[in-house]
């Protein structure tokens, strides 16, 4: 049942362009030009939330029945000088230019978080925090600050669905996992999560998939498609690896995230989008900027809010609580006897960097699980396998041990480990196939480098 909403105005030309932005998203949203400020009380036991719309704080009149105790909340119209948009006032109280369109969606978007509060319990309560029931969601466990400002960061973003989210962070430390639970937390938990990783979409045909196109609008297009932004319509549409997207494409998401408009390929009246716009990225986009691969004007529109992932090496002791919980859910998986992580591999795992983060340990953890069961091998196989030729943990200061080396390194450990058979060594890798010809062409490593005649005759890079 969709949620109500009693607006109470004293004046209607104040209350209608908020009526229907509230009923465009949705809501079934009654009016009530009632002058409350003078004490009538409106009857409000019908609806899901109350909002009144105001000149002025309204005063309680002595002696009279109260009708602010039957209000949620107060948007005043007039706000303090320089105030352009709605910010808290103070406790239930909110400012409003109601004739500016960023204000209204901005309005739309209190109200959401003012139903959730109501239907939700506080989230602020740690035992009863959205994330608790989801504690088991490995990339999020850990007791370390960095993963903990996570956590408050998700609590505190997930309750203003409208502003768009910048989710960035190395390879592997679970990007796609924050925007699976700021969706969770969001008041709209229950509409469409729509995921595209911008560096799969093929180049010619990239524009129709996100803002789709009618029938006819080019060479193949036999029927009308349906964009990636409209299916996620009410939701969320998760935009990865968004720094590939390319520059001549930018302007149109930048269209959609400032007032929400699209225009699909071959169509000459735009449309309305209400997704939530998640975009992640392992990249530095404020270096794409300098260089010019990347619109300026874009990257400060998707920093409606941030949240930055820490790798794995800078998390000290939770890649030993990470490593446990893969371990023990393996072993439960696989119907396997398993007792506590001994303590040689314990430092193991400290002394390894992790270029992979999260996800590389979740695929180490399964990589031991299936070679032994012994404790007394187990750390002697992650050594043999991962510290070998590695980089210390905390030697990181030379040029040979950037992230990039590292993570060429790796790349080359594995297709020499899998004689570069690609499909093993992305699955190693935690990575797709695509993903792993890409790097490869960056770092100029050639597809067959290490594939040879023999099997086990090994050819190590350098000879």
């Amino acid at each position: 049942m969709e949620p109500k909403i009693l607006l109470i105005a004293q004046h209607l030309e104040m209350a209608a362009p908020l009526q229907q932005a509230l009923q465009e998203r949705g809501f079934a949203v009654g009016l009530n030009t009632l002058q409350f400020i003078f004490g009538r009380k409106p009857r409000t036991a019908q609806y899901d939330l109350v909002v009144a719309l105001a000149q002025s704080h309204p005063r309680e009149e002595a002696g009279s029945p109260s009708p602010l105790r039957t209000i949620d909340a107060v948007f005043l119209s007039v706000a303090p000088s320089g105030a352009t948009a709605i910010q808290s006032f103070q406790n239930g109280v909110y400012q409003l230019q109601a004739g500016d369109a960023g204000d209204l969606e901005k309005f739309v978007c209190t109200v959401e978080t003012l139903l959730a509060d109501k239907t939700r319990p506080p989230i602020s309560s740690p035992s009863k925090n959205c994330l608790g029931s989801r504690a088991s969601l490995a990339t999020l466990l850990g007791n370390s600050p960095e993963i903990e400002a996570v956590r408050k960061t998700i609590n505190s973003v997930s309750r203003f669905p409208s502003v768009p989210v910048l989710i960035s962070g190395e390879t592997g430390t679970g990007k796609e996992l924050v925007a699976d639970l700021l969706h969770a937390c969001s008041p709209r938990p229950h509409k469409p999560i729509i995921k595209v990783n911008c560096s799969t979409l093929p180049e010619t045909l990239i524009e129709s998939e996100l803002f789709g196109h009618r029938k006819g609008a080019f060479t193949g297009a036999l029927t009308a498609h349906q964009g990636l932004v409209e299916a996620a319509q009410g939701g969320m549409l998760l935009l990865d690896e968004i720094g590939t997207l390319k520059l001549e494409l930018q302007p149109k998401l930048l269209r959609l995230l400032e007032n929400g408009s699209y225009l699909p390929v071959g169509e000459t009246y735009e449309r309305q989008s209400h997704a939530w716009i998640i975009a992640a990225t392992n990249q530095d986009l404020r270096e794409a900027v300098k260089k010019n691969l990347f619109r300026a004007d874009l990257y400060y529109r998707l920093q409606g809010a941030e949240i930055s992932l820490p790798p794995l090496r800078e998390r000290g002791e939770d890649v030993i609580l990470l490593a446990e919980y893969f371990l023990t859910a393996f072993a439960r998986e696989y119907q396997l006897s398993l007792s506590s992580l001994p303590e040689n591999l314990k430092a193991a795992l400290r002394k390894y960097d992790w270029p992979g983060n999260v996800r590389e340990l979740k695929h180490a953890m399964r990589s031991i699980l299936m070679t032994t069961l012994d404790p007394q091998e187990m750390a002697s196989h992650f050594i043999s396998k991962f510290l070998h030729e590695s980089t210390p943990h905390g030697q990181r200061g030379s040029a040979a041990t950037t992230l990039r080396e590292a993570e060429k390194a790796h790349i080359l450990k594995t297709l020499v480990q899998t004689h570069s058979n690609l499909k093993q060594s992305a699955r190693l890798l935690g990575i797709d196939r695509n993903t792993l010809l890409r790097k490869m062409l960056q770092y100029g490593i050639p597809r067959g480098a290490f594939r040879t005649p023999q099997c086990g005759a090994f050819r190590t890079p350098g000879e």
